[in-house]
């Protein structure tokens, strides 16, 4: 017979959510991640990539945010370069900055683009708010525009030395593009460090609810957002359709 303590044990380690192929959520909070499944993994930083010659290292924004910054090869000591802040996918659940396949896409679009780039990693769901996870992400871009100005610390030489703060972009792929949505529109709303604007964004395919579409609620999409932010009856996701417009008008370009 089971003794109370292994009943105990048991009931610790049922699963509450069940969102296979993302994760598995259990009742102790622990979160099971299928990257194995996935065949992801995380690489390290390189000095030269062999394929692009771009350089790489990964940095440490604040007790929870890092990032992996990426400088094209060959940039002279005082070369000023476009600033890219990107943000990976992964449905806000799972992925990182330090993944190969991010690492090798990174590589060559800093290759491509000519520019300097800072991948963020930042918290996911379901262990973390939403909230939390934006806020890591306005950390991270407000640390980047930090280096705009001389009373800083915690700067990093490439970014110091390299960017050009009238070249300030945001990027990010499914999720990640939902990110720079938020990140868009909170600029607009509060000052980057030294007054940074943001030149222009890139959402590439983003994880956006769109309401208009039909059955929108029956998709993948919705469901996996419902799960780690769940909605009150009637309640949208983003409120695309009805407050964009206004929030774009504020935005300080």
């Amino acid at each position: 017979m089971a003794s109370s303590d292994d009943s105990k044990n048991n009931n610790n380690n049922d699963v509450v959510t069940d969102f296979f192929p993302f994760y598995r959520l259990y009742k102790d909070g622990q979160v099971e991640r299928f990257y194995e499944l996935a065949g992801v993994h995380e690489v390290p930083p390189s000095l030269e990539d062999p394929t692009t010659g771009v350089s790489s290292k990964d940095v440490s924004i604040s007790a929870h945010v890092s990032a992996r910054l990426y400088i094209p090869k060959n940039t002279a000591p005082n070369q000023k370069l476009p600033v890219l802040v990107y943000y990976h996918g992964g449905g806000l659940v799972i992925g990182s900055a330090f993944f190969k396949t991010e690492h090798c896409y990174l590589n060559h679009l800093v290759s491509e683009s000519n520019c300097i780039a800072i991948s963020v990693d930042y918290r996911l769901a379901p262990e973390h708010d939403i909230p939390t996870i934006y806020q890591d992400c306005w950390d991270a871009l407000q640390w980047v525009a930090s280096h705009s100005v001389f009373d800083t610390i915690n700067k990093d030489p490439w970014i110091e030395n390299h960017s050009d703060f009238n070249r300030v972009f945001v990027g990010g792929d499914s999720a990640g593009g939902n990110i720079v949505y938020n990140m868009i529109m909170r600029a607009g709303r509060e000052k980057l460090i030294g007054d940074v604007k943001l030149l222009g964004a890139i959402l590439a395919f983003p994880y956006l609810i769109i309401p208009s579409i039909e059955n929108f609620d029956k998709g993948l999409a919705y469901k996996l957002w419902n799960n780690i932010c769940p909605l009150s009856e009637g309640e949208m996701i983003i409120q695309w359709l009805i407050q964009s417009r206004q929030r774009a008008l504020a935005y300080r370009c």
